[in-house]
């Protein structure tokens, strides 16, 4: 029993160093990117900022660096450290504890991988078509924001009200779709 204690700890330790380590790195990446984002936006030609909507330039920087510090940091230490741990766990559980469940892992662990992959296509998906919804709700809301004189002197706050919450309830779904699908895995 001590040594499956042993065991334990030193894997803890172990993984909590890990973590603290590869986030602190991903945090440096995730601040170099945003400072290359902005400089390239604040250093692009003028021709391009009046060709771009300002909500596909806002939605863009937004969501690289919200997928990059969100999205991409789980991702790659999901890839980096699962695997590890959970090839001890294994190991340990079949060899040392339980020999027979030896046959059974291998399957099981087949059957997952596959599983996920399946189910990381279907969010790709459903993350690009989030990215796709985001768009309008946030180059409408850029545009609400910027013409609301001309909204209030027309009288039409409630038009322009009704199309902003329409534009965000698609996005909004969009987004709960893909919340959920992240939820499953």
């Amino acid at each position: 029993m001590v040594t499956y204690g042993c065991i334990a700890a030193a894997t803890v330790v172990v993984a909590l160093l890990r973590a603290v380590a590869f986030f602190c790195r991903t945090i440096i990446a995730s601040n170099r990117l945003h400072e290359d984002a902005v400089r390239g936006v604040l250093r692009s030609p003028l021709y391009w900022h009046h060709a771009v909507p300002r909500g596909r330039v806002l939605n863009r920087l937004s969501a690289d660096v919200g997928n990059v510090d969100e999205l991409l940091a789980q991702a790659l230490f999901d890839l980096a450290h699962v695997p590890p741990l959970l090839s001890q766990a294994i190991f340990v559980a079949a060899c040392v504890a339980v020999p027979p469940l030896t046959s059974v892992t291998l399957p099981l662990a087949y059957a997952f991988l596959r599983h996920k992959r399946f189910v990381g296509r279907s969010m790709t998906e459903l993350k690009r078509l989030e990215a796709l919804t985001k768009s309008p709700a946030v180059s409408r809301f850029a545009d609400t924001i910027a013409g609301l004189a001309e909204l209030r002197a027309f009288g039409r706050e409630a038009h322009a009200r009704r199309r902003l919450l329409a534009a965000c309830d698609a996005n909004a779904r969009a987004w709960y779709g893909w919340l959920l699908s992240q939820r499953y895995l």
